[in-house]
């Protein structure tokens, strides 16, 4: 017997769309993982198996004009730019996760 959890979630995350693609969902993902410590855009730039660094650097760009993450400079280094999540992006990942909630009842 297949098991639907998956699909009841997937269900559950239709409304969730946030209007960028899979590899700007992916490196979103990536950057929500590092919000206690977040990652610099250097650093988001080196992650290959997100996609290439042009590409992360235009998807990074595209995350900001959706308004799901932001930069964030530390007080007296203000060539060093962090990528945090904005209250949007916390908000589509606790929907995820009442989703994932929802699909195992």
């Amino acid at each position: 017997m297949l098991d639907r959890t998956y699909f009841k979630f997937l269900a559950h995350c239709d409304s969730t769309d946030l209007g960028v693609d899979r590899v700007a969902v992916a490196l979103l993902d990536e950057i929500c993982l590092c919000e206690v410590d977040p990652l610099t855009v250097t650093e988001a730039m080196s992650l290959a198996y997100v996609a290439s660094p042009a590409t992360v650097h235009r998807k990074i760009d595209e995350l900001i004009a959706a308004g799901l993450i932001e930069h964030k400079q530390e007080e007296g280094n203000q060539r060093t730019k962090f990528l945090v999540p904005t209250m949007k992006a916390l908000d589509h990942y606790a929907r995820l996760g009442a989703a994932i909630r929802e699909a195992v009842k």
